[in-house]
């Protein structure tokens, strides 16, 4: 982490940020979860295909309401 580069400016840059550094390091026991489960995915390829059919039908209804919008999404769940 106290890795540094001089960048354009001659300024004195951490090569790689610290939030990204910490959420790595906060977040490593659960970034290879799939290779321990084996029914999960190891990728959510099918989950976001079906998200992308819910907005084209939500942005179908465009004019609804939220609680509308709420519904309709329950009978295409449902």
């Amino acid at each position: 982490m106290n890795e540094k580069s001089i960048d354009d400016s001659g300024r004195l840059r951490y090569i790689m940020p610290r939030s990204a550094h910490y959420t790595l390091k906060r977040n490593i026991t659960y970034l290879f979860t799939y290779e321990s489960i084996e029914y999960l995915p190891k990728t959510n390829n099918g989950l976001e295909s079906e998200f992308a059919h819910l907005k084209t039908k939500l942005r179908v209804h465009s004019g609804l309401k939220l609680e509308n919008k709420m519904s309709l999404f329950l009978i295409i769940f449902l």
